[in-house]
């Protein structure tokens, strides 16, 4: 299981390079409920965030849109909507 889980880290780390930031997102939160306590989702969606987000600051209109760690923070949601999925689920029991 160990094997299975630093392959699933290798290939999110590649989809974070070479696929877009849904496909990331997708795959992360699809190995959210593969694996228990996948923190490895974080960190790539960290790093994402560092490499390819955008420049923090700015006053405009929509400074939502500006935010600069947007797949963190749905990276993070997602952590723990799934923790909490997984802890109510019985057949993850």
């Amino acid at each position: 299981m160990v094997f299975f889980r630093i392959v699933a880290t290798l290939a999110l780390l590649f989809g974070a390079f070479y696929a877009p930031w849904w496909g990331t997102l997708f795959l992360g939160s699809v190995l959210l409920f593969v694996f228990k306590n996948y923190v490895e989702f974080l960190v790539v969606a960290f790093l994402f965030d560092l490499l390819y987000g955008l420049p923090p600051g700015g006053e405009s209109l929509f400074s939502v849109a500006r935010y600069s760690f947007l797949l963190f923070t749905s990276a993070l949601v997602l952590f723990f909507i799934a923790r909490e999925l997984r802890n109510t689920l019985s057949f993850y029991s």
